[in-house]
């Protein structure tokens, strides 16, 4: 069985993945108590900032909300997929894309 795994960040001013990465939350908050923003926050934190976003065959397994300066906003990962790598890489991303604004590259 073969499984697409992809990564997409959406930039500061963009939403296109906001409603999906809102219900990820909101199973994550469901579920474990935790996450427990509200949407008119969610909404305008996540076009202030970039978000990094892993998908599986389609569907937000994971993101992470950072300012410019790296400061992480939000980082979220399904039960489901835990475990897999997916925080680690989102991580890893916030903190690439922070270094390279502060060089300046």
């Amino acid at each position: 069985m073969s499984v697409e795994v992809e990564t997409r960040v959406d930039g500061p001013g963009s939403t296109e993945h906001v409603d999906e990465a809102w219900d990820r939350k909101e199973q994550i908050r469901r579920e474990e108590g935790v996450l427990r923003q509200r949407w008119r926050f969610f909404r305008d934190a996540y076009s202030r900032s970039t978000t990094h976003l892993r998908l599986v065959d389609g569907d937000i397994v994971g993101f992470a909300s950072a300012r410019r300066d790296g400061y992480l906003l939000f980082l979220a990962v399904a039960p489901e997929a835990r475990g897999e790598g997916h925080g680690r890489r989102l991580v890893g991303a916030v903190v690439g894309a922070a270094h390279d604004d502060v060089a300046g590259a």
